[in-house]
């Protein structure tokens, strides 16, 4: 991305200088005020030309931008079941380290590629009721994207203190999702996160 990011910067600066040379042209080359039919035709010439460098330039600038910012990926397991099913083609916006509570991310985890749901964030507790929920800094949360009637099964322990540079996730198949709540590292670092969900591309 950085690289990417470079080339950007680049293309940018080049046609800066472009269309300042183009400038210094008009302005050399040309007096103020046409005084001639043919002043006038080379002086909308010259206007053709910076306008086409702007052009390329937002062109370039989009196209690049667009490489940047989204990746696709096809979901590998039924751990976010029903909201991703297995097999979808989904699309992600890519995102440095920033990841909100509620967020769908993709994130590298030792070999693997993962997309789970972001519970806590930095500074977040978290624990489970009896009844099946999830508590967050006191207060059973609204997961509104689960089935209803879903039950969260605390795991290996029944509350987390969620580091800073760190998020805190769980898949939205509680039942069939190995996440946070069973890793001997329970938290996934923000400096892994690869994206964030945006759409479904296809359906299984």
């Amino acid at each position: 991305m950085k690289e990417i990011r470079k080339t950007i910067e680049k293309t940018v600066e080049n046609i800066n200088q472009d269309e300042k040379a183009v400038e210094k042209l008009l302005k050399s080359g040309l007096s103020e005020t046409p005084d001639s039919k043919e002043d006038l035709e080379k002086r909308k010439k010259i206007r053709r030309i910076i306008e086409g460098v702007e052009t390329f330039a937002i062109a370039a600038v989009v196209f690049l931008a667009l490489s940047v910012s989204f990746d696709k990926s096809r979901i590998m397991s039924a751990s976010m079941e029903p909201t991703l099913m297995t097999g979808d083609i989904v699309i992600y916006q890519a995102i440095s380290t920033k990841a909100d509570r509620g967020d769908i991310i993709e994130f590298e985890r030792g070999d693997e590629t993962l997309s789970k749901r972001v519970i806590g964030i930095a500074g977040d507790e978290i624990s489970f009721s009896d009844d099946g929920k999830v508590i967050r800094n006191g207060e059973k949360i609204e997961e509104t994207y689960l089935p209803e009637g879903t039950v969260t099964i605390p795991g290996l322990k029944n509350s987390y203190k969620v580091p800073e540079g760190s998020v805190f996730v769980l898949g939205d198949n509680r039942t069939n999702s190995f996440d946070s709540r069973f890793w001997e590292n329970p938290y996934v670092e923000t400096s892994d996160i690869v994206g964030k969900y945006l759409i479904t591309a296809k359906k299984k």
